[in-house]
């Protein structure tokens, strides 16, 4: 909760200073900055950002939520390099666990109109605990998306996504390394300055 509060107050603080830091140039242009809010900072995170339903290698489906914020930089107009941070919450099995997320991208964008198009391969760790069990995740994937552009500085982003993850659990009864992959569908609001 603490996270959303967050994310929804750097989203309003750049809400309310836009109108001095709208660009006139289509964006994005080299130098042109991106602040993502949603379920797809990136990806924010490992499982995730938004909603999505884990098939593992052996065991019960996973149901993911989880919201992040992120921000990118694009270091030509058509390359972008970031990072996100996220938080989820993860229910399986009638247990949950929760807790942060770091991931980092590459974007490759292509822009015409009012609509842009992206791939955004993207490499993640999570770090995910409840009293007796700890579970570490690396992973590795990509989205394949689109945004809306709503005003030449605001858009909604959505994106099928791909992860395949190495797991790494341990809890009082021992500890077990495995791998799964998520089949997800991320989502989000975009602003660029």
């Amino acid at each position: 909760m603490k996270c959303l509060v967050f994310a929804l107050t750097i989203v309003s603080a750049v809400s309310l200073g836009s109108p001095g830091v709208v660009r006139a140039d289509p964006v994005p242009a080299q130098g042109t900055r991106e602040l993502r809010l949603g379920s797809s900072p990136g990806a924010l995170s490992v499982y995730g950002p938004g909603f999505s339903r884990l098939s593992p290698e052996s065991g019960s489906n996973t149901t993911i939520a989880s919201i992040g914020v992120g921000m990118g930089y694009f270091v030509t107009e058509n390359v972008e390099l970031g990072g996100s941070v996220g938080y989820f919450y993860i229910s399986q099995g009638g247990g949950t666990v929760d807790g942060p997320g770091l991931s980092g991208f590459l974007r490759l964008y292509s822009r015409t109109g009012n609509t842009g198009l992206f791939v955004e391969p993207t490499l993640d760790f999570q770090y995910l605990s409840q009293s007796s069990v700890t579970l570490k995740l690396l992973g590795i994937g990509a989205d394949v998306g689109v945004e809306f552009f709503l005003a030449n500085s605001w858009a909604l982003r959505l994106s099928p996504t791909f992860r395949y993850y190495k797991e790494w659990a341990s809890s009082s009864f021992g500890s077990d390394d495995s791998h799964a992959t998520k089949i997800g569908l991320n989502w989000g609001i975009s602003a660029y300055f």
